[in-house]
C-alpha cells in the first residue's frame, strides 16, 4: 500500500465513528480523506474525544486527541492508523 494514500479501512471506519456519535452529526457525508475535521466535518472537542475514544475501543490501542487535530484531515489520520 502506497503509505501516503490513505487506508479505505480506516476512512470507514473514522466516517462510523463520527455517524453513531451521540448528538454529533458531519456536515457532509460520505466522509472522505480530504476532510477536515473542523473546517469540513464540523468537529468541535467532545466529537473529537468521541473520535478518540471510539478508535481506541475499536483499534485496542491509545490514540490522542491532540494528534488527532494534529494531522487535520481524514486521510491524515488514516494513513497515522495504518502505520501503527
Amino acid at each position: 500500500m502506497d503509505p501516503k494514500r490513505p487506508s479505505d479501512r480506516f476512512v470507514a471506519l473514522i466516517q462510523e465513528i463520527l455517524t453513531t456519535a451521540e448528538g454529533f452529526r458531519p456536515r457532509v457525508l460520505p466522509v472522505v480523506p480530504e476532510h477536515r475535521l473542523v473546517e469540513d466535518l464540523g468537529l468541535d472537542s467532545v466529537a473529537l474525544m468521541d473520535l478518540a475514544v471510539g478508535l481506541e475501543a475499536r483499534l485496542g490501542r491509545a490514540v490522542d486527541e491532540s494528534e488527532l487535530l494534529d494531522l487535520g484531515t481524514v486521510g491524515a489520520i488514516a494513513c497515522r492508523l495504518a502505520e501503527a
